[in-house]
């Protein structure tokens, strides 16, 4: 192949022979990969809740305007 000539292309042909041995040898399955996808999705939405909280309770304590007073 014609990019195995550069090093970024034998970099590239290694790493991915080496996943096609992890694969091979049952390293690396569907499952596994399956759960990593799945933690940085959770990661997200708990990131996500709690930006939620955080904002909820800055805008909680920031003074408010009495209704009954007159417009200047």
């Amino acid at each position: 192949m014609f990019w195995s000539k550069t090093w970024r292309g034998k970099l590239l042909e290694s790493s991915l022979l080496l996943l096609e041995m992890a694969v091979g040898f049952g390293f690396v399955t569907t499952a596994a990969v399956a759960a990593a996808v799945g933690k940085f999705i959770l990661a997200g939405i708990l990131l996500a809740l709690a930006l939620a909280v955080l904002l909820r309770f800055f805008r909680r304590r920031a003074p408010r305007k009495p209704l009954n007073t007159p417009a200047p």
